[in-house]
């Protein structure tokens, strides 16, 4: 065997086949390039469409939070404004009722109901015997007591609107077959 003729005979065959070889390699690398390039770009346009929705959502969660924040805002100023008119409305029955300008008394008849007159409003056609008047201690915490009163019935107004507001915010608007306790 002549291994030089051999050699020349199967030289040409071997650089054939390492040149289809890398052919072959060049295109599939090619192919893979390719693929990854599109992966890649669908990955990208996957992450911004998820970077827009969370964008979009976190900008209409915060217009509902600032809705919130301003309708709880117009509900503490309603609350505060009541507030004040009660307690001064307070302040007023008990300066008035340290100067003598009213006077606090218990009826005593049936009812036994409490009421404020004026000085100079006289009984009304009931007899002195029928009312008794309260002491200075007595006015002090009654006025106190209305105050404490007032300030109780203003703080679970208050959570009751703040609840209310909340729960509309979170639910939406109630449904009229919602607010109806006569619907099934």
């Amino acid at each position: 065997m002549d291994f030089a003729r051999l050699g020349k005979f199967i030289l040409p065959y071997v650089i054939v086949a390492f040149l289809a070889a890398l052919f072959t390699n060049y295109i599939d690398t090619n192919k893979s390039n390719a693929v990854i390039s599109d992966l890649k770009l669908s990955f990208e346009k996957e992450r911004k469409e998820l970077a827009d929705a969370k964008s979009k959502a976190l900008t209409e969660q915060a217009a509902k939070n600032k809705s919130l924040q301003n309708d709880l805002s117009v509900a503490e100023d309603k609350h505060q404004e009541e507030l004040n008119i009660e307690l001064t409305k307070n302040d007023q029955l008990t300066s008035d009722l340290n100067n003598a300008n009213k006077r606090l008394s218990i009826q005593i008849a049936r009812t036994r109901m409490c009421e404020t007159s004026d000085n100079n409003s006289g009984n009304s056609g009931r007899s002195e015997s029928e009312t008794a008047f309260l002491s200075p201690d007595a006015r002090q915490t009654y006025t106190s007591l209305r105050r404490n009163i007032i300030l109780t019935e203003s703080l679970l107004s208050r959570c009751q609107d703040r609840l209310e507001i909340i729960e509309k915010s979170v639910n939406g608007p109630a449904s009229p077959a919602q607010t109806d306790p006569k619907s099934p």
